[in-house]
């Protein structure tokens, strides 16, 4: 009797503090630096009647690129580019886009995972894409290989072609 008592007291406490303080809060995009929109807009090919798929793709991955310690943002786009963001701290990011090799024109992304694929201890980008077309260009997942100096080299070696919406993780131990 005693606990359940002290674990409404408890609950209730944390509660208390919990309405108090703000779970999220806005950063806004003059402050952070990142001006990223996944903008789509429907046409004749692109739409949600006609491809189920308009609205099922664009992604965020983070992770520490430059091994700096900071959380570093890759957005995928659908019908605009993707973007790569330096975090300089403080909830300040810098645009490196330009450091990475842009997808051909009209490329669909719709997700990305950032993983230590050729095991140098720095993190590779893998960008999935899915475009309602036959041109496979436009349907291969990309691979970036880290430079280790904010640079990347795009490996298409590994790369497969099809039409994969996510990837969620990639494991290279032959137990999973």
């Amino acid at each position: 009797m005693k606990f359940n008592v002290l674990c409404v007291i408890v609950s209730l406490c944390l509660t208390v503090n919990a309405q108090q303080l703000p779970l999220l809060e806005l950063v806004k995009s003059e402050h952070s630096g990142i001006s990223f929109q996944n903008m789509i807009r429907e046409n004749a090919q692109h739409n949600h009647i006609i491809w189920d798929y308009a609205y099922n793709g664009g992604g965020v991955a983070a992770g520490d690129i430059n091994n700096d310690g900071l959380a570093d943002l890759f957005f995928t786009g659908n019908q605009v580019g993707d973007e790569l963001y330096l975090n300089q701290g403080d909830f300040k990011f810098k645009n490196i886009t330009n450091n990475l090799l842009k997808n051909p024109p009209h490329s669909w992304s719709s997700g990305v995972t950032m993983a230590d694929v050729n095991g140098d201890g720095w993190l590779d980008i893998y960008v999935c894409r899915f475009e309602p077309t036959n041109d496979t260009t436009k349907r291969r997942n990309l691979l970036f290989i880290n430079n280790k100096d904010l640079t990347f080299t795009r490996d298409d070696g590994g790369c497969e072609w099809g039409w994969l919406v996510r990837h969620l993780r990639l494991s290279f131990r032959a137990d999973e």
